[in-house]
């Protein structure tokens, strides 16, 4: 199959995209955390064409870009580029891999954000409700008219949260045949909502399904109550006031970079690049338009998430509601934002996926964003990157000589399956946990629970031996040493 000419494989590719891998995930659904990211010993960043730069200590720098080459080849993918921001405005980029032969990826290409436009979206109606020209809790059939399998009275809140019940037309058997009968063509969103929106989930809200068709709804009430375009209502009341003017919704706007190509899987056939074939799926991301159109590069996306969580976009009021967080499945899921935990630090923000693959998120305690995208449709988890870079950060944190470390008090000291940290008066709430060998190396810290007084932690599953464990906040570090029999 891999001798075929161009134009029978373009041909081919046409006839079999059912075969291929799928162009759409649920992103709440996407594998997480299931990877460990393992730096090579003594490594250098080898790859001579990759771009980064940036503020923070030139070793850690290193060891991001490190790990963003590590992760390329752990997951085998054609191309990644990320960026990293902390609180104290230091920022690093870095790309790996190609965009396309001839071509490598840079820091300054752009690529799909998927579903973390949905963070935009939400935060616009959010914006709007502070203006006064909606209410989250109005029902929708205040602003839009009747759809099919769409019940009225769900409320603006209901979909921003995905409780609702609203079908997810990505879930519709025929969506994909449509899509690919004609990749150029730019799908209404009235299209969408009246060819591909089967009955409810549920009733609303009695449970809780992740639904695109949720977020088309939401663009549409935003052109009614506005009267202009969606895309102009977001770059008007957040983009241009945020200084990231140059995130676009694709078809709707142009890029003022290059696209980095996207790639798919064909079982027999191998990855393709569909832009070098002249597939551009352009009827994909218009059909997710308020769902999942924005492109970005990650520096953007990053600035985006930050901006946000930090309460420069909307009022505390607004941000509070928009981290009223629901069970979803294995996260929490509030209006247009995730939370995810991997046992011991919780993260909130967003992941995407439309071929391209993304991920954006910002951890509460330290104020670290990560953000890091794909444009190889293989390369779905990018989560051991989040958690290798917060862990590099964190120990730089930690290591720093200029931080002077408390010793403080545990019990019970030895220790055998849970251990009690005292903490003193005075620790601000944000803090985190480090616990480590003497050697160095990182262990899982398990909090099974905390107060503002102590932390208890599980041990149960760490080796007999001598360990270090570090509470850092902003104002203080303390430092245990605990043995573990």
């Amino acid at each position: 199959m891999s001798k075929l000419s161009p134009i029978i494989l373009f041909f081919f590719l046409l006839a079999h995209f059912a075969q291929a891998q799928s162009f759409f995930l649920d992103e709440t659904q996407l594998p997480r955390f299931q990877n460990k990211l393992v730096l090579p010993s003594n490594g250098k960043p080898t790859n001579p064409t990759v771009q980064f730069r940036g503020n923070f200590d030139a070793a850690l720098a290193d060891s991001f870009q490190l790990a963003l080459e590590t992760l390329l080849t752990d997951l085998d993918s054609k191309g990644l580029s990320a960026a990293i921001i902390a609180d104290n405005g230091d920022e690093w980029t870095g790309a790996a891999g190609i965009s396309h032969v001839g071509t490598d990826m840079t820091t300054e290409m752009y690529l799909g954000m998927g579903s973390i436009s949905k963070s935009v979206t939400s935060a616009c109606i959010l914006k709007l409700e502070e203006e006064g020209l909606l209410s989250i809790e109005d029902s929708i059939g205040t602003y839009l008219p009747a759809f099919p399998n769409v019940d009225n009275s769900i409320t603006i809140k209901q979909l921003l949260n995905h409780t609702s019940g609203i079908f997810d037309f990505l879930d519709h058997p025929s969506i994909l045949d449509s899509m690919k009968e004609d990749f150029s063509r730019v799908w209404q969103p009235e299209e969408i909502l009246n060819d591909f929106v089967n009955a409810p989930y549920f009733a609303t809200g009695t449970g809780w399904h992740y639904s695109n068709t949720n977020y088309v709804l939401a663009g549409l009430i935003i052109e009614q109550v506005t009267g202009q375009a969606y895309h102009e209502v977001v770059r008007q009341k957040l983009l241009a006031p945020n200084g990231l003017d140059n995130l676009f919704l694709n078809p709707y706007e142009t890029a003022s970079g290059d696209i980095a190509h996207v790639w798919i899987n064909y079982p027999g056939v191998g990855k393709l690049d569909m832009d070098a074939f002249g597939l551009t799926p352009i009827s994909i991301y218009s059909s997710a338009w308020a769902a999942g159109a924005f492109f970005s590069q990650p520096a953007l996306a990053a600035k985006w998430m930050k901006s946000l969580l930090d309460g420069q976009v909307l009022s505390a009021s607004s941000m509070s509601k928009m981290k009223e967080f629901v069970p979803a499945n294995d996260i929490e899921y509030g209006l247009g934002l995730m939370k995810l935990s991997n046992g011991t630090q919780s993260f909130i923000g967003h992941q995407g996926y439309i071929i391209y693959s993304s991920l954006c998120f910002y951890d509460p305690i330290t104020k670290l964003t990560i953000a890091i995208q794909s444009n190889d449709g293989s390369s779905a988890d990018l989560s051991a990157f989040l958690i290798k870079v917060y862990e590099l950060y964190i120990n730089s944190i930690v290591s720093t000589p200029t931080v002077t470390p408390n010793i403080a008090k545990s019990y019970p000291n030895p220790a055998s399956n849970d251990v009690v940290l005292d903490l003193p008066k005075g620790l601000t709430d944000s803090y985190h946990v480090v616990a480590s060998d003497i050697l160095g190396h990182r262990l899982t810290a398990k909090i099974i629970r905390q107060d503002n007084h102590t932390i208890q932690l599980d041990v149960s599953h760490w080796p007999k031996g001598q360990y270090q464990i570090n509470v850092v906040s902003d104002n203080q570090r303390l430092l245990f040493k605990v043995t573990h029999l």
